[in-house]
């Protein structure tokens, strides 16, 4: 009965190590991305043309959990693309760059494509995780 007892802790005390791990991991990947000046949404003073570096997930990386992106070392696809703005208004970066990932200039069909809502659309929080970009130049 000892014997169970202490194989028991010693398993809770495995999984918790292991779970406190996972989430440094994990919030270690999320600093790097807000760090690197990815946007998902951003606001232009000035209507015109904008420059953005588009970046996707590569579909390698497992797609599901930010620590199978961070075990297979981050890997992305990244690529350029004008986009029009509006002055004021909100520019869904992230749902620019979900457009164009299967293009031979943009993501190459190489990017994690977002799980569908029961309407059959794609997820845009899936979109807002895959997703983003670092604006190059503004109109």
């Amino acid at each position: 009965m000892r014997r169970a007892k202490y194989s028991i802790q010693a398993g809770l005390c495995v999984v918790a190590v292991v779970a406190l791990v996972l989430l440094a991991v994990v919030q270690g990947a999320s600093r790097q991305s807000n760090q690197s000046g990815v946007l998902a949404k951003t606001t232009f003073p000035n209507s015109g043309n904008a420059a953005v570096e588009c970046v996707c997930i590569l579909a390698t990386s497992g797609c599901t959990l930010a620590v199978f992106d961070k075990a297979a070392g981050s890997q992305r696809v990244d690529w350029r693309q004008t986009i029009s703005v509006l002055a004021g208004r909100e520019v869904d970066l992230a749902s620019a760059c979900y457009r164009k990932r299967d293009t031979d200039t943009g993501g190459k069909g190489l990017c994690c494509l977002p799980g569908n809502r029961t309407d059959g659309t794609p997820d845009p929080k899936d979109i807002d995780r895959f997703y983003g970009a670092k604006v190059i130049a503004a109109p």
